[in-house]
């Protein structure tokens, strides 16, 4: 994974992150992180998984013609962290060595923690958890799985979201794990869409959490917004400086494309 841009303004006290799931979620989650805060742009990663897209300037207020990319880095100072938006899919079977590319990235630059941000499939919700939007998480933190902030903000831990989370048939990650983890390891839970990123962090030694809420394929701004919300909880409940008004970056004003003609009815 190649980086291009100015590495002194990298903020290493946490990298924020989505992983790619239904309803992209995670993406949007920083997509608004990046537009309310007016993160600006210090650079790109550039790496052979990771498909290319081009855009125009996806944050406004007002399109100044600067083209965006596949993987761009923004940065927070004031709450010293680094956010990472991911614009495009992986190439198909390559998810693990993308994963396993961006942790040494990660680790190379000195990042503390890492934060990612991702979805739950709704459909695989059981009716015991239909109770209405909860945060889910998963920590490397601890031994025990729990982290004290996150039970504070009142999420569960992601073995009670309801998903199938047996851990992985290991085979599927001796091989990249170097078989150093046991095969029933609880921090390897199948069927999420952050494993292979949780794993790769894990495994080179920096402190990793899943932020996930249920969501599904369609109108995912009310989802984004709930992620969000949650990620900035997390960063500023302390300080009481949690985001009142999320600014909708100038992207999403096309999602739906024009109203209809209303002398068709």
């Amino acid at each position: 994974m190649e980086f291009c841009g100015d590495r002194a303004r990298l903020r290493r006290k946490a990298l924020v992150l989505p992983a790619l799931s239904i309803g992209n979620a995670g993406q949007l989650a920083v997509d608004l992180l990046i537009s309310t805060y007016g993160m600006p742009r210090v650079g790109f990663l550039d790496d052979p998984h990771v498909l290319p897209c081009v855009e125009n300037d996806p944050f406004g207020p007002e399109p100044r013609g600067e083209l965006a990319v596949a993987m761009e880095l923004y940065v927070d100072s004031a709450s010293d962290i680094t956010v990472l938006q991911q614009r495009s899919p992986l190439v198909k079977g390559s998810t693990l060595k993308f994963a396993e590319n961006l942790a040494d990235w990660a680790k190379s630059e000195g990042f503390e923690n890492v934060v990612v941000l991702s979805g739950l499939d709704s459909g695989k919700r059981h009716l015991l958890h239909n109770a209405g939007p909860q945060v889910y998480y998963q920590t490397s933190a601890s031994e025990d799985g729990k982290d004290e902030l996150c039970e504070r903000l009142g999420w569960l831990d992601v073995k009670q979201s309801g998903q199938h989370t047996e851990p992985f048939e290991f085979s599927v990650l001796r091989d990249a794990m170097d078989g150093r983890f046991g095969e029933h390891d609880q921090d390897y839970l199948s069927r999420l869409p952050v494993t292979a990123l949780f794993t790769s962090f894990k495994k080179r030694g920096l402190k990793v959490l899943s932020v996930l809420c249920y969501c599904a394929e369609g109108d995912n701004i009310p989802d984004a917004t709930f992620l969000a919300s949650a990620c900035d909880r997390f960063f500023h409940s302390c300080n009481g400086k949690e985001c009142k008004n999320w600014r909708i970056p100038l992207s999403w004003s096309t999602v739906y494309g024009a109203p209809p003609d209303l002398s068709i009815y």
